[in-house]
């Protein structure tokens, strides 16, 4: 019988503190540039950039 190993997903404190930057307005650079290649952070920055861009476009 073949035993089935665990999935862990290694999601740090590093990563959880650098996706709530992500929500920081333009800080959001930050993460992306740092930690892109992380898909919990990448998604975190880009939604993030996403959300600042709607905040200046609705400012004007």
């Amino acid at each position: 019988m073949v035993s089935q190993g665990t999935v862990r997903r290694e999601s740090g404190m590093g990563s959880q503190i650098m996706a709530a930057m992500s929500y920081l307005g333009i800080l959001a650079l930050v993460p992306l540039v740092t930690n892109g290649r992380d898909p919990y952070v990448g998604f975190h920055a880009r939604q993030g950039l996403v959300l600042w861009v709607w905040e200046v476009v609705g400012g004007l």
